[in-house]
């Protein structure tokens, strides 16, 4: 199997990566049987907020602690820890569905795993208007990759407005750069059609600047609250009962599960006794690029 290269960073948190563990494990459960959990690919929009934590707190550390930063690098980082393994795999499943597929699909397989390498995905199954909510039997095998070709769109483009908003007012323009995402996201997504704000990175780019306008804060706190704590376990119950439930409007489910989200990570410590349960995944959440690819 494809492994993740192991994180070194001494900020890496047993928690958060549990918490990757949970995200993964209610879409997994979601695809098993949504019957159980009709909303359990809400487990996405949970990785959306993790990353988008996770890439300001990197990007927080070479500004600010190290006084260096370069965006070409940075991209380049991300793309050698992520490229290798979405291209293997890819080519994996072309050439095992040589056998697997029907004649007719195998040159669309290919097609689609030429998108899938080079994260455009997503913006292809928004124009084939494919709802990812129901299958077909001519259904791409590559599907799945929309969500990865989202976050690394936003990889792309977050670091150049980072860098403009850090060079010109420090850590206030880096509050300021996401906070505009933010705003300029959210409201976008609450005027586009279904698909669009499903699977288009402009729509969903204020989830993860949700996530890094949390990790701003937290980098100059030592303890958390025991408000914050009770804030962050009945967060928790939120967000499960959110992936437990059906709820007509899309955006109001996304607006829970990244609020919920925002709010778990932040009154969450790794020593806390809910960081130590969600540590307890932490082996999937290390693991959760490899399983899903």
């Amino acid at each position: 199997m494809v492994t993740v290269p192991q994180v070194t960073d001494k900020t890496w948190r047993d928690d958060i990566s549990g918490l990757r563990g949970l995200a993964f494990l209610l879409v997994l459960f979601y695809h098993l049987d949504s019957s159980i959990l009709p909303s359990g690919f809400l487990g996405v929009d949970l990785f959306f907020v993790i990353s988008g934590f996770l890439i300001t707190d990197a990007m927080r550390q070479e500004m600010i602690q190290e006084r260096s930063f370069s965006i070409t690098n940075f991209i380049a980082r991300r793309a050698k820890r992520l490229l290798p393994a979405a291209a293997f795999v890819a080519a994996a499943i072309v050439i095992l569905n040589r056998w697997l597929l029907e004649p007719t699909r195998h040159a669309g397989a290919i097609s689609d795993a030429l998108k899938a390498v080079t994260f455009r995905t997503n913006i292809e199954f928004y124009e084939r208007a494919e709802n990812y909510f129901y299958s077909s039997s001519q259904e791409s095998i590559f599907r799945h990759y929309w969500s990865l070709s989202l976050e690394e769109q936003y990889y792309i483009l977050f670091p150049l407005v980072a860098y403009i908003g850090w060079r010109v007012r420090g850590v206030l323009g880096l509050k300021i750069a996401l906070t505009l995402i933010f705003i300029g996201s959210l409201s976008a997504s609450l005027y586009v059609a279904n698909d669009a704000g499903f699977y288009l990175m402009p729509f969903r780019a204020w989830q993860m600047a949700a996530g890094g306008l949390i990790a701003l804060p937290l980098t100059a706190r030592r303890n958390a609250s025991t408000a914050a704590q009770v804030g962050a376990f009945f967060s928790l119950l939120v967000l499960v009962a959110t992936c437990f439930t059906t709820l007509t409007d899309r955006n109001i489910e996304r607006i829970l599960i990244t609020v919920s989200s925002c709010a778990l990570i932040y009154g969450m410590t790794h020593a806390s006794l809910l960081g130590r349960a969600l540590s307890l995944l932490k082996q999937v959440g290390e693991r959760s690029y490899s399983l899903y690819l």
